[in-house]
């Protein structure tokens, strides 16, 4: 589903890392929007915004007079729903004011729509739809550049009254950071309006030349679902069998952990590490919103388990969740969390993990939380969050959490000796500093 007129397309540098570094000058200009990820709470809006900033002025549909139908809908959706659409959010008012759908085009897409646009009755979808296909296959990019997948940015739209600011380049810069990030060599973006020509005309993507040397062998970018079963397995070799709480009661790895790490992927916040030259995973920041009622839920699905081990973290987890009661404290209904923080054993002692938690952060500022916090279960974790500055506001000994028999139920070996939690007051101002 093409949906614009002129093709314009960009090779990425295999150098390119995940940081959007942004020019003081500019943030002072764009002071008043943010560019984040949208969640599946915003895909309504999305859709409401597109309906009255996109189809009634994007030439081919305005022309035709066609209305938006269930269907284009539904594939919107299906965009929104691969991860890799960006908006543009008002820090003021919190509404969603721009708008860049991106999705992952392959060489099959053109032939899929012109099959649907032959199923459907709306004669305006089926004019559309061929016109899109016709579009896709006009430059051949796949066999042009020897490609399997483009990285393409099929929705560009922002609100009226919010035009003129610099939005639409905003999301098209930073989706094509984003699209060189998840290992696209492609960009495409078919432009049916002449000024999201003169948008990606202008748009030139710079990065820091001295980050890009120190770390250009790892790259910092959001899974995608093909990632999963890769993120589980390392989680399974590098986090289970040393994280203190879960090694020292002999924990093994369960069906109902595994659902639940899923679970939090599927939230769309986790980051991971990629090797730049073989592709592999060689971390992740595994984070997810936290509720005041999340801490019950744990102890409820305790009780209800079977594996003693997996009661024991459980409820484990679900205390540590309450400690310190944040929700009241800060006043808020929503917390980031970094829940999961690991590396591959091989791959350490590079500042992998401080980068994972740092990007973590900024990710958590950049979507509207007012707090992050991390539990810092082992204590080199505990010590990426002191080095950079995030504050202590509870420290449990593992000696002071003990079992009916008044035994400490963990006893893990140094030198960790206590779970601390930690969080960050001020994500918004502290994501502004120099990574």
């Amino acid at each position: 589903m093409l949906s614009l007129l002129r093709n314009i397309s960009i090779k990425h540098s295999s150098n390119i890392h995940n940081v959007i570094k942004r020019n003081k000058a500019i943030q002072k200009k764009d002071e008043n929007f943010m560019i984040v990820r949208p969640l599946p709470d915003d895909y309504d809006e999305i859709l409401c915004l597109m309906h009255k900033a996109y189809y009634t002025e994007e030439p081919t549909t305005s022309s035709i007079g066609f209305k938006p139908t269930v269907l284009f809908d539904e594939r919107t959706l299906h965009g929104l729903n691969q991860g890799f659409s960006l908006i543009a959010r008002c820090k003021h008012t919190g509404e969603i004011i721009g708008a860049a759908v991106n999705e992952a085009s392959h060489c099959w897409d053109p032939d899929e729509m012109d099959k649907l646009a032959c199923q459907v009755q709306d004669v305006k979808s089926r004019q559309l739809l061929h016109f899109y296909a016709h579009m896709s296959r006009e430059a051949d990019l796949w066999r042009k550049y020897c490609v399997h997948k483009i990285f393409e940015i099929t929705y560009l739209f922002v609100r009226k009254d919010a035009r003129g600011k610099g939005l639409a380049a905003r999301l098209v810069k930073e989706s094509r950071i984003n699209a060189a990030d998840c290992g696209f060599h492609l960009t495409k973006v078919d432009a049916t309006s002449h000024y999201t020509h003169s948008t990606n005309v202008q748009n030139v993507i710079k990065r820091n030349k001295t980050n890009q040397e120190k770390e250009e062998n790892v790259v910092i970018m959001r899974p995608i679902p093909d990632d999963y079963d890769e993120i589980l397995c390392l989680k399974h070799n590098a986090y289970d069998p040393e994280e203190p709480s879960a090694s020292s009661i002999g924990f093994k790895p369960t069906p109902l952990f595994d659902e639940m790490t899923l679970d939090g992927l599927r939230k769309g916040l986790s980051l991971i590490a990629r090797c730049k030259s073989s592709g592999e995973i060689l971390g992740a920041a595994l984070n997810e919103t936290s509720h005041c009622w999340n801490a019950d839920a744990m102890d409820k699905l305790a009780c209800e388990s079977q594996d003693v081990k997996s009661r024991q973290l459980l409820h484990f987890y679900a205390y540590l969740t309450r400690a310190a009661d944040l929700w009241r404290k800060y006043c808020v209904d929503r917390i980031f969390q970094t829940t999961y923080l690991f590396v591959r054993k091989d791959a350490r002692g590079r500042g992998i993990a401080g980068r994972l938690l740092k990007y973590s952060r900024t990710d958590g500022a950049d979507c509207g939380f007012r707090l992050t916090r991390l539990i810092a279960t082992n204590h080199y974790t505990a010590l990426i969050a002191e080095k950079q500055k995030l504050k202590l506001v509870a420290d449990i000994p593992y000696c002071s959490y003990v079992g009916a028999d008044q035994e400490p139920i963990f006893k893990p070996s140094d030198p960790h000796k206590s779970a601390k939690i930690y969080v960050d007051e001020e994500p918004q101002k502290n994501s502004l500093k120099k990574v």
